[in-house]
């Protein structure tokens, strides 16, 4: 069968209606915005390709209308179409201070606003486009690019610092926190990267894209002390990038990473107050319970709640980490683990600091420090959420739910887990008291 055009009037341009039409559809798990002044024809091939290609599209007619929706919904990508120049500009400038997301441009503008266009943040620009076939096959190689490397972490929390990094967006204590754009690259690559030092010369590489190492050591060291300087806060100034002497930097608190929670888990129901139904039977169910035995009715049930794919508890006793009860782990690790491991070995368990929750998106960037990580790494984990018991004031265990996805868990879900770690924690055995030496 041929393929069938509708010609667009006034503009030459065709949509496809035939077999193309729906060959070769890339989803999106977002929206499409479409931001137009109204006087651009390409608007109307759009639409038309977000019917045929079943894309959910939003329409705006500013540029800061695109920036919100494109952030506030979680945009796949953003369409400006338009001749007018300014607001190519002005929408391309407004989208990228909200997301990272692709961003396309159609229409005809003379070389000099093309080139500023693509230096503000746009991905592509099709001017004088043939016919919607051939814009089909631009958008939908912009959108496999995205699918490929879309970040399913949305959020670095810290403490009171919280970046939103689809809104490319940073506050401290509920106050925005302002940042430029390589200030904010520079902070999110330090975050991705807790708890390890990170060399100049890598910062440089990542955020300036050089390899001109020499030739910009001095303005990488002035950009990350305007970051601290951002940062500090409580009565002592202090902020959690430090600096590592011979090395470079290192964010020295604990990082949380989460989704935005656009996804919905098998298994976890959110509404009707369903998480806190299931709390509460949690509750009841581990009342009577011994600790041994509630932590294996906790790994049980938030393995099969679809919580994570392998579910552990950990005690800490007599200077080692035990392997108190799990599901989902391999074998290999299970052995591993089976007589427990010193604790000054924590890595084992979980790189950082044993009394802070941590999440993050995927144990390979966590290198090859610690056997049991390789291992699971091997049998196709990626996240993973480490949440302490807690007792006296200090981690006597935790529970750490991993996954093969690259997606954590969302704060709801988050919070939820961390409730469960505290009804563990109240279980967990008194500790023997230390006898002292007699004369």
């Amino acid at each position: 069968m041929t393929d069938a055009r509708r010609t667009i009037p006034n503009t030459g341009h065709a949509v496809v209606t035939g077999r193309l039409a729906g060959a070769g559809k890339v989803r999106v798990d977002g929206i499409v915005v479409l931001a137009s002044d109204g006087g651009s024809p390409y608007a109307d091939v759009l639409r038309t390709l977000c019917d045929q290609q079943g894309w959910p599209l939003v329409e705006v007619a500013t540029g800061e209308a695109a920036g919100w929706s494109a952030s506030s919904r979680k945009a796949s990508l953003v369409v400006v179409a338009s001749d007018d120049a300014p607001f190519v500009g002005d929408t391309v400038s407004a989208v990228r201070r909200s997301t990272a997301c692709p961003l396309a441009v159609l229409g005809d503008l003379p070389v000099a606003d093309r080139t500023r266009a693509l230096a503000g943040g746009a991905d592509a620009f099709l001017p004088s486009v043939a016919d919607a076939e051939e814009m089909l096959v631009h958008l939908q190689a912009l959108l496999r690019r995205s699918e490929a490397g879309d970040p399913t972490v949305r959020y670095l929390i810290s403490g009171d610092l919280e970046v939103d990094l689809w809104g490319r967006r940073c506050q401290l204590a509920g106050t925005p926190v302002p940042l430029s754009r390589t200030e904010y690259d520079v902070l999110v690559l330090l975050m991705r990267h807790a708890r390890r030092a990170v060399r100049l010369e890598t910062i440089i590489q990542e955020v300036w894209r050089t390899r001109a190492y020499q030739l910009q050591t001095n303005a990488a060291r002035i950009m990350i002390s305007r970051v601290r300087t951002r940062l500090r806060s409580g009565a002592e100034g202090t902020a959690p990038i430090k600096s590592v002497r011979g090395v470079g930097y290192e964010f020295s608190a604990p990082v949380l990473e989460m989704d935005d929670g656009s996804v919905r888990r098998p298994g976890v129901e959110l509404g009707r107050l369903g998480l806190a139904s299931s709390l509460l039977s949690m509750a009841s169910a581990l009342r009577d319970r011994a600790f041994e035995d509630a932590a294996r009715y906790v790994v049980d049930v938030a393995v099969a709640d679809n919580h994570g794919d392998a579910v552990a508890v950990f005690r800490s006793r007599r200077g080692l980490i035990e392997l108190v009860a799990e599901r989902g782990h391999p074998e290999e690790y299970c052995r591993f683990m089976g007589s427990g491991v010193r604790e000054r070995g924590r890595a084992e368990v979980h790189p950082d600091n044993l009394d802070q929750p941590v999440q993050i998106d995927d144990i390979a960037r966590l290198g090859s420090r610690a056997t049991s990580l390789r291992i699971l790494a091997a049998h196709g984990f990626h996240s993973y959420l480490y949440i302490p018991l807690l007792a006296d004031g200090r981690a006597r265990g935790g529970l750490r739910l991993m996954s093969r996805s690259r997606r954590p868990l969302d704060p709801v879900m988050t919070m939820f887990c961390s409730a469960i770690a505290g009804l563990l924690s109240v279980k967990l055995p008194a500790e023997p008291p230390v006898m002292l030496a007699t004369s």
